[in-house]
């Protein structure tokens, strides 16, 4: 036993570590104290979870925000972090008129909120002066075309609402809560950070400059969730109203994995002085070149961005996280650390090995080495989309694939100087192919996984150097003959440097040329102009029963489009899905093309396109005044009539003529012979064949009236009027 005590002894403390090293130390004083058994049960492996692999199944912001966009019976569970342009989820909207109503759901926890700023489908939007977290007041009036004049009306909760703005209520709440068509004073969506609006859908004329979606797309910047800050006297892990806002990384990565409703990490599970040390990383000024003579610092690892939780492991739903900080979270012994990407000094200099075989990889194939890095991160200055770096040479890498170079994805990143910083980071560690598997003694132990530790092998040069622990498993043998334990730690070891690391602005940065974007011109083409056809030539024929009226509409194709959405409208104000159109699917004149069916016949209709691809959505497309025509008629018009004068009136009759269309006769009487003159007089359903009669009463002594028939068909179609007959009234 006393062997024992003496290997933990002579372990190094980490009062000589730097902080970042200490927190990476996976044996403390406290160990020291315990009993030999719980020591080594604290004791397992430690390895790096790269989120490499997970980056590779990992959902795109701009994927994200598409789906979110969408209207669902149950808002996906999402935290907002950093400062960041986020889509609201429609909780069910309500209309009534021109007016819609609603809550838009942005961040599933109180947010700080901050300078809040405001788009309607790609259009920031100006608000007047007031307060739109006030929920007993007016709320927030859009005050820029085309929505001046109470078009669209905002009030924003950030969690600490208890129901819907009175406003609403007032206008379409029931506060008994008892009518399920209207609004409750319990749909406040209490806790969550939400965006409740009032829209008016306005004129026929302007709607569609105004309201281009028939849900309007909505996006708001502000400052999303508080963080615990452990750094900070009196923030209270188990308080959030100790909390304050930040765009710290390594906190947003903390909070991810203390508050995820998936599998939250309690304190004693989690190696809280490494997201310390991280925290400070995160923090620490970076300077830049650019703009010249004007640049300022920025942190050096920031994180702005969302999380939409589902059920997969929660490392992986966090690895955007990790990534913004150029890190790996860190697996030791069960619990979970932060290693990010910075340069601490060595925690001990190895001089020998405990036995076993050493293998030492020089170089990668070049098939697994790159010969660039490219960071694709997300621009606020391009409407908040996908944007790419210039891409970092990897030292020594050959190239593999179509051109060589592999991306990283940084959704969380929204600075493109950071982007460049990590993309150089990830290019140079490539660069360093060395690689060292071999067995450690017990003076190991002060190593886990994202710590550096040096060689210096009196007898073996060739493994001198500095390096990152990948993975560390401690093991035990045990000896009947001597009475004690003997551990041992096979250690896998990658080439690092402090350079890696560095950061010359001067020499490194890669200006960014700021592009004025206009958001309301997508980057996706719209489709070509819509021509509609209606009438017989597309009528579709049913097989004998009677043809059914349609409207056929084509565009010309986008060559980048997978798909195209359309939506339509007749007298009604709102758009109406129509649904999704294969952009393979053409005419024999190459257009894509559908029907819209059925239609009311003599009713004018409006048809919009949308193209969708890799990008997003495009503008929409729009053709209107659509006069919905029927197929060609067979009517022809009644016969056989017959007119009998009497005392002060006329009595008589027409046969209905024999047709599949046919649904009434009409009676047309007049003073003359020209059916011009004639008024209608009455509209009787009829049947083919069928004797229709009629009459005219109080018309006095010897006057002579003139009666015509025509037909009236299924589609509105009219006959020509019939030879007319007359009759006199008794003298």
């Amino acid at each position: 036993m006393f062997r024992l005590v003496a290997i933990l002894i002579c372990l190094p403390t980490l009062a000589h570590a730097g902080p970042l090293v200490a927190a990476f130390s996976a044996v403390g004083a406290a160990f020291a104290a315990s009993p030999f058994l719980a020591f080594v049960g604290r004791i397992g492996l430690s390895m790096l979870l790269s989120a490499a692999s997970a980056a590779l199944s990992r959902r795109k912001q701009q994927d994200i925000k598409r789906e979110i966009a969408a209207p669902v019976s149950r808002p996906p569970y999402r935290f907002a972090y950093g400062r960041a342009r986020i889509t609201g989820t429609p909780a069910p909207a309500l209309r009534r008129g021109n007016l819609m109503y609603g809550c838009l759901i942005f961040n599933s926890r109180p947010s700080a909120g901050g300078e809040v700023r405001i788009w309607l489908d790609k259009r920031e939007v100006t608000l007047d002066a007031t307060d739109m977290h006030d929920f007993t007041g007016p709320g927030a009036w859009v005050t820029s075309a085309p929505f001046t004049g109470g078009y669209a009306v905002f009030w924003m909760g950030l969690g600490d609402q208890t129901a819907p703005p009175d406003a609403i209520m007032a206008e379409f709440g029931d506060p008994t809560g008892s009518d399920p068509e209207k609004l409750w004073p319990s749909d406040g969506w209490r806790g969550r950070t939400v965006l409740w609006f009032r829209f008016d859908a306005g004129g026929p004329k302007e709607r569609p400059q105004r309201w281009p979606n028939a849900n309007p797309l909505v996006e708001v910047l502000a400052d999303w969730s508080r963080l615990w800050d452990p750094r900070e006297d009196g923030s209270d892990p188990n308080d959030p109203a100790t909390w304050g806002h930040s765009r710290n990384q390594a906190l947003c990565l903390l909070d991810a994995l203390r508050q995820n409703p998936v599998r939250r990490w309690g304190l004693e599970d989690l190696r809280l002085g490494s997201f310390i040390a991280a925290a400070d990383v995160a923090d620490q000024p970076v300077a830049r070149h650019y703009p010249v003579g004007a640049a300022t610092p920025e942190p050096r690892y920031s994180a702005d961005g969302l999380i939409v939780w589902s059920g997969r492991e929660i490392v992986d739903q966090v690895s955007p996280l990790a990534a913004a900080g150029g890190g790996d979270l860190v697996r030791v012994a069960g619990g979970l650390g932060y290693a990010p990407a910075a340069w601490s000094d060595p925690v001990l200099t190895v001089t020998d090995v405990a036995g076993g075989d050493i293998a030492l990889d020089r170089e990668q194939p070049g098939r697994d080495l790159p010969r660039a890095v490219r960071a694709i991160y997300t621009a606020p200055d391009r409407d908040w989309q996908e944007a790419e770096i210039t891409p970092r040479e990897v030292p020594g890498g050959v190239g593999v694939g179509e051109d060589g170079i592999s991306d990283i994805r940084l959704d969380m990143v929204t600075s493109p100087t950071q982007a460049q910083r990590l993309a150089q980071i990830a290019a140079r560690r490539l660069g360093l192919q060395r690689r060292l598997s071999l067995t450690l003694p017990p003076s190991a132990l002060s190593l886990v996984a994202g710590a550096r530790a040096a060689t210096a092998f009196p007898a073996a040069a060739r493994l001198d150097g500095l390096w990152r622990v990948e993975s560390i498993a401690p093991g035990m043998w045990l000896s009947d003959v001597e009475g004690g334990v003997a551990m041992r730690l096979p250690t896998a070891l990658r080439e690092d440097a402090p350079d890696v690391y560095d950061w010359v602005p001067e020499a490194d940065e890669e200006e960014i040329i700021t592009a004025d974007v206009e958001a309301e011109v997508p980057e996706t083409t719209q489709p070509g102009a819509i021509a509609a056809t209606t009438g017989a030539a597309v009528a579709f024929d049913t097989g004998g029963r009677d043809p059914i009226p349609r409207i056929r509409f084509a565009f010309d194709p986008v060559e980048s489009a997978e798909r195209y959405e359309w939506q339509f409208r007749d007298d009604a104000p709102e758009w109406q899905a129509g649904g999704w159109l294969d952009g393979e699917i053409r005419d024999l004149s190459g257009k894509v093309f559908a029907h819209l069916v059925p239609v009311k016949v003599g009713i004018e209709y409006d048809i919009r396109v949308r193209s969708q691809d890799h990008r997003g959505l495009s503008g929409w497309r729009t053709i209107t005044g659509v006069m919905a025509l029927g197929p060609d008629s067979d009517l022809t018009p009644p016969h056989s009539g017959a007119a009998t004068g009497g005392a002060g009136e006329i009595t008589g009759s027409f046969v209905a003529p024999s047709s599949t269309q046919l649904l009434s006769v009409e009676i047309w009487a007049g003073p003359s012979s020209d059916p011009g003159d004639a008024s209608l007089m009455q509209t009787t359903p009829a049947g083919a064949g069928v004797v229709v009669p009629f009459t005219e009463g109080g018309l006095g002594a010897d006057v002579t009236r003139h009666y015509f028939a025509r037909a009236r068909g299924t589609f509105d179609h009219t006959s020509t009027f019939s030879a007319g007959v007359s009759a006199t009234t008794d003298p």
